[in-house]
This record gives structure tokens, C-alpha cells and sequence, in this order.
């Protein structure tokens, strides 16, 4: 089965080439692609799995001594949140950590300053 593009594809893919550049040494981050069409035996083994409906497309990590864990759901221009994500956002937040949901690598790059990662000195979004 050939997967179609999405609209936030091409931005996730800008976001990731971004962070790559952006981001200090010593930070992680992964993407995490759970969204879109699957199968029904994808969504099962998925769920199996343990994966959490509404998780956000980007989680960085850091030191302690900065903001350690920031989440990052990626929408195109007109995508909405869903229930499940605004649920996840909601609980992540009542323990603490940054979640943003940003709609372009200026977003991104903002949603990162107001969490205090320290990026690396000019480096345009």
C-alpha cells in the first residue's frame, strides 16, 4: 500500500532538518510519526504497542538544568487538534513540561526560545 503525502509532511520534514542544525550539542530529539491512514493490523500492532493517541509529532530532550523535555505537534496551516491531542497536551502541561503545537519552523524556533533551549547562534528558521 503506497502511503499518500500529507500536507504536514513537507513541513516535518523542514522542522527535522532545522533541529538538526539548531538544536546544542548534547540535546535528543526523535520524531514520532503515529498520524495518518494505517491499517487496521498497523493500528492494532500500534496500539499493542503501547502507542498513545494524541502523542505530538516531535519530543526533545534536554539537561536538567534547562527545560528537559519539550513536545511539539506539528499542524499544517489549517489543520485542527484533535481530542486526543488536546488531551495529551493538557495533561503534559499539568505536569510541568512545554507542549506546543507549531505551524511553521519560525513556530518551532519561537516555541523553542520560550522553553530556554539555548540554540545555536544564527541559525535561521
Amino acid at each position: 500500500m503506497r502511503r499518500r503525502y500529507k500536507p504536514e509532511d513537507a513541513l516535518h520534514i523542514a522542522v527535522a532538518e532545522y533541529l538538526a542544525i539548531a538544536l546544542p550539542t548534547g540535546w535528543v530529539w526523535s520524531t514520532v510519526d503515529m498520524g495518518g491512514k494505517r491499517t487496521k493490523t498497523e493500528a492494532g500492532l500500534l496500539k499493542a504497542k503501547g502507542a498513545r493517541p494524541g502523542f505530538p509529532d516531535i519530543v526533545i530532550f534536554g539537561p536538567p538544568a534547562v527545560e528537559p523535555v519539550v513536545f511539539i505537534e506539528l499542524k499544517a496551516k489549517a489543520g485542527r487538534l484533535g481530542s486526543e491531542q488536546e488531551q495529551f497536551a493538557h495533561d503534559v502541561k499539568s505536569l510541568g513540561l512545554r507542549w506546543y503545537c507549531c505551524r511553521s519552523v519560525d513556530d518551532v524556533a519561537f516555541a523553542l526560545h520560550q522553553a530556554g533551549v539555548p540554540l545555536r547562534a544564527k541559525v535561521a528558521a
